[in-house]
C-alpha cells in the first residue's frame, strides 16, 4: 500500500489572520468554505495544487494560544531554490523570523504561522544525506556558492550519495507495488476518485460538503459541538 500526503486541518482561533497568512504569504487560494452541518461556524478549504482540492483546510474552533503541542510542523515541498527566496523575501515583508536549515538532502526554512503552528518549506539539493543532518545555511548565498557550499559540509555525512542513485535503492527495497517514482504516483493519487458515502446517505437537506465532512471528519465536529 502506497501512501502520499495530501492535507492537513488545523484548528484556527483568529481566522482572518490565519486565512490572510496563507492566501497573501504563502500563497493559497481559498476552493470551497461552507457550514458544518447545523452548527454555527464553517470549515475552509485551501490549494495550491489544481489537483488537489484541499491541501490545508482550517475549522474555527481553538481556543488554547501558543504554540501548538501536538504537531511539531508541517512542512510543504517548493519547486525549487528561485520559488524559495520568494518566500523568503515574502516573509521578511512580513517581518518573520525564519530558520534556515539544511538537512544535506533538503534547503528548508521553518518559521510559524500567526497562530504558532510550526512551518517547513523545503526545496531538494541534487543529494541524499542520512538522517538526522542540519547545518544553517545563509540564505543570502548565491545559487552557486549554496550548491558548492553543501557539498563541502555533507559529503563526509553518512549515507551522502547522489538523490536519484538514493532513490533507485530505496524503491528496490519496497514491495512492487509501491515503487513508482513519487511524482507518477502523486499524480495519480491525486486524480483517483474517493467514494465518501452512498449518495443514498445524505440526509433530507444536508449537501453533499456537509456529507463529505461528517464522514471525513467526526473528531473534528465533535470537538466543534463542545467549543460554541
Amino acid at each position: 500500500m502506497a501512501m502520499s500526503w495530501s492535507h492537513t486541518v488545523l484548528y484556527v482561533k483568529d481566522t482572518e489572520k490565519m486565512l490572510d497568512f496563507y492566501t497573501r504569504v504563502m500563497g493559497f487560494q481559498i476552493t470551497d468554505r461552507g457550514m458544518i452541518g447545523n452548527r454555527t461556524s464553517e470549515i475552509i478549504f485551501l490549494s495550491q495544487d489544481p489537483s488537489e482540492h484541499h491541501q490545508i483546510g482550517m475549522l474555527p474552533v481553538r481556543k488554547d494560544v501558543g504554540a501548538s503541542n501536538s504537531v511539531a510542523h508541517i512542512a510543504f515541498r517548493i519547486e525549487g531554490l528561485t520559488e524559495l527566496r520568494g518566500l523568503i523575501t515574502a516573509l521578511r515583508g512580513e517581518s518573520i523570523e525564519m530558520r534556515p536549515t539544511s538537512h544535506g538532502n533538503t534547503w528548508s526554512i521553518y518559521f510559524q504561522d500567526p497562530e504558532q503552528n510550526g512551518i517547513e518549506v523545503f526545496c531538494d539539493t541534487p543529494w541524499h544525506v542520512s538522517q538526522p543532518a542540519g547545518k544553517l545555511w545563509d540564505m543570502d548565498a548565491d545559487d552557486a556558492t549554496l550548491m558548492a557550499w553543501t557539498k563541502q559540509e555533507f559529503e563526509g555525512e553518512p549515507g551522502f550519495a547522489a538523490r536519484d542513485a538514493y532513490h533507485t535503492r530505496r524503491a528496490e527495497t519496497l514491495p512492487s507495488g509501491q515503487r513508482q517514482p513519487a511524482a507518477a504516483f502523486h499524480w495519480v493519487g491525486r486524480r483517483r476518485p474517493r467514494c465518501i458515502a452512498d449518495p443514498g446517505s445524505i440526509g433530507s437537506g444536508e449537501s453533499a460538503l456537509n456529507l463529505m465532512i461528517r464522514t471525513s471528519y467526526p473528531d473534528q465536529i465533535d470537538r466543534l459541538g463542545d467549543a460554541i
